[in-house]
């Protein structure tokens, strides 16, 4: 029973090419029920790239959460290989688009694309009328109540077990960092460092909304090391005045100990090849 138990879970991979990308990649799916409880009816293929380590790979990959809701890291595998050239070199990237984004059962509503009976596009950003029709439509073959933050964390928690990876590091930006605190909270053992950038204090209603003080102290406390790079926020509101501000004293200091104004590359890979 275990075994059989172990065996579903394994994903199959294969080698891969993207345009753009150097290195060796390997694709695959993994399959999901749809209805994580009921674990009966529609299952959802997630679209899984694992940009391979350039060298001998690290245990802890590092998995990238895309901003959104609705972007799939699947599209910016390139700019990925190329912003993280330093991590990926001893540690894999691993790319999964969530339920309902990217390649894992899209659900996209082009009817927000096509005018009116008149001939013109809405002069609001969504029109309510094309949004109902898109909800009428997809809701057909799609329980919308199922496509919840907490339910896709819970996708890439079995992602992660099938890819045989003990705790993992993860980079959320913008909606992606909301994702990354609903990891912590579910699953805090099996993370070892966070990263945002952009932090959501929740759902986004527009644009980034990044952490202020109130918002770093109403954040979870996982058995993992946590660095947050808000290159967008007033880093004086997370601690001591200046771009070097540090985070509330003990024991937040141990979730945050480093926040810089500005993202790098260099910085990122060098904190993340630390120790814990």
């Amino acid at each position: 029973m275990i075994l059989a138990a172990a065996l579903t879970l394994q994903v199959a991979l294969a080698p891969c090419t993207i345009d753009g990308v150097p290195g060796p990649l390997q694709c695959g799916t993994h399959k999901v029920w749809e209805d994580r409880d009921a674990k009966q009816g529609r299952q959802i293929d997630l679209s899984i790239i694992v940009l391979r380590a350039i060298e001998q790979a690290r245990p802890d990959p590092f998995f990238m959460l895309q901003g959104g809701p609705g972007d799939a890291p699947s599209f910016n595998a390139r700019f990925y290989s190329r912003a993280f050239q330093d991590i990926r070199r001893t540690r894999d990237i691993v790319l999964v688009d969530l339920r309902g984004t990217g390649k894992s059962a899209a659900l996209t509503c082009p009817e927000l694309a096509k005018p009116g009976a008149d001939g013109t596009f809405d002069s609001d950003l969504l029109s309510a009328g094309a949004v109902r029709a898109c909800r009428a439509r997809l809701e057909k073959n799609t329980d919308l109540r199922l496509y919840t933050t907490e339910i896709v964390v819970d996708d890439l928690e079995e992602v992660r077990q099938a890819l045989g990876y003990g705790p993992i590091n993860i980079y959320g930006t913008s909606y992606g960092s909301r994702v990354a605190q609903v990891y912590m909270r579910r699953h805090p053992k099996s993370l070892r460092a966070v990263s945002m950038t952009c932090a959501s204090r929740g759902l986004p209603a527009s644009g980034c909304s990044t952490l202020g003080t109130s918002e770093c102290m109403r954040l979870p406390r996982p058995a993992a090391r946590m660095t947050t790079f808000m290159d967008l926020a007033p880093i004086a509101k997370c601690g001591n005045r200046g771009g070097k501000g540090r985070l509330p004293p003990l024991p937040w200091r141990l979730m945050f100990p480093k926040v810089r104004g500005r993202f790098d590359n260099a910085e990122m890979a060098s904190w993340f090849s630390g120790g814990g």
